[in-house]
């Protein structure tokens, strides 16, 4: 059976984080240059892309659908692995292997074509109204399950420990939001960007609770946990129902 069906057109988005249905992707605007490995690949978010590839190798996937493909760097460290993988992106400049949007999949890949899906930091460039939507399409489109990250409204002052060859314990303080908020609006330049995007936590409407709720439709959740060394990142391991 054929996977794919052919690409669609990306939307550019420039409205409410919440309400917004014009949203298919923020993604689509932001330019090749973004993900330059300088400005795009910090020692942080290597670490994510760590917890990325350990919770997909761990599932042993026959294939990998990955939704959002950005640097390509945990494309290309699972290909190392000779891990199958089909990258899927909005956004042309990147180009994936399938140009199409995560809401509307259904139009450009066959339902449960792929094994497994990776999904990390996408759905947030969404609207909110629209994130039933797209796990709804995950749902349809996985045949086992879905690796899902989200960003998480915080602010910490984090602490590692580390004795010569043992691994780091990492320990975290979180600071109130509203002192993110104050620096935001000393931020000018980064607080237009802050306010496009929605986060877990970032509204009443995007608490954790609420999220886990709309999986839970279409999914079970096997695991869901905020990544040690930068918690404003949030892991799901998703089992299709």
């Amino acid at each position: 059976m054929e996977k794919t069906k052919g690409n669609i057109e990306p939307n550019i988005y420039d409205g409410d984080p919440l309400t917004d249905r014009e949203s298919t992707s923020t993604a689509a605007q932001i330019n090749k240059s973004y993900y330059d490995y300088e400005k795009y690949v910090s020692k942080t978010r290597i670490l994510t892309y760590h917890y990325q590839v350990t919770e997909v190798l761990k599932a042993s996937p026959t294939d990998l659908l990955e939704i959002g493909i950005g640097s390509k760097v945990v494309a290309s460290i699972l290909r190392g692995f000779d891990l199958p993988v089909t990258t899927v992106d909005i956004n042309p400049e990147l180009k994936p292997d399938i140009l199409g949007s995560v809401t509307d999949l259904k139009s450009i890949i066959e339902p449960k074509s792929y094994d497994w899906i990776l999904c990390a930091r996408v759905l947030h460039h969404l609207s909110f109204v629209e994130f039933e939507t797209a796990i709804k399409e995950l749902a349809a489109t996985a045949k086992t399950g879905v690796i899902l990250t989200l960003p998480v409204e915080d602010m910490r002052l984090y602490l590692g420990l580390r004795k010569t060859a043992g691994q780091y314990k990492i320990f975290s303080v979180p600071f109130p939001l509203f002192v993110k908020n104050l620096l935001y609006k000393v931020m000018k330049g980064a607080e237009e960007r802050y306010k496009l995007l929605w986060k877990i936590g970032s509204h009443a409407d995007t608490k954790l609770d609420r999220i886990e709720e709309i999986i839970s439709r279409y999914f079970t959740i096997s695991d869901g946990y905020a990544i040690p060394e930068d918690r404003s990142h949030y892991l799901f391991v998703l089992n299709v129902k």
